[in-house]
């Protein structure tokens, strides 16, 4: 194994580093979705601004709230890898909930699939979290997430340490 990677796309190389910084860190949003199984979760979301306090307003009526400090306004990509997303079966007032549409047996871990909002997520949980059909609310991990510009594909915030979910 290679102290370092490149990640290359069309000939290009879009990002190089250690393969932890490259995971951790990505560039933009063809970095974020080439590392990593299951697939990080891209979830569209708003980014604005209320009261001088950066929000994301996410699919399912959550509001997120983000760390001071992040200037960037308008339609956004949330990525976060499915080990960093947390379900639980009560209310969280920012994110809003999901339903489990289908559930993938990995032995000592399952992967749920959810309906959130008009979107599907991946969450890495133990087994016998969740069963088909359940309504979950999802707890962002945002040490891990990352604020991604549709537009440009390329990453505008990392490490989003926001307010404690």
């Amino acid at each position: 194994m290679a102290d370092r990677i490149a990640v290359m796309r069309d000939g290009t190389i879009e990002q190089i580093g250690a393969p932890e910084e490259v995971y951790r860190r990505p560039r933009n949003r063809y970095v974020a979705q080439f590392l990593g199984e299951p697939p990080i979760n891209l979830i569209d979301c708003t980014v604005e601004q209320r009261f001088g306090e950066p929000i994301a307003r996410m699919p399912s009526n959550g509001a997120l709230p983000l760390p001071r400090g992040i200037i960037f306004e308008g339609a956004a990509i949330l990525a976060i890898r499915p080990h960093n997303v947390g379900v639980a079966h009560q209310a969280d007032q920012h994110t809003g909930t999901a339903r489990v549409a289908d559930i993938e047996n990995l032995g000592a871990e399952h992967v749920l699939h959810l309906d959130y909002g008009e979107q599907h997520l991946a969450v890495v949980t133990t087994p016998g979290c969740a069963s088909v059909g359940d309504i979950l609310h999802l707890a962002f991990d945002l040490i891990h997430a990352h604020l991604i510009d549709p537009a440009s594909g390329e990453v505008v915030a990392s490490e989003l340490r926001g307010a404690p979910l």
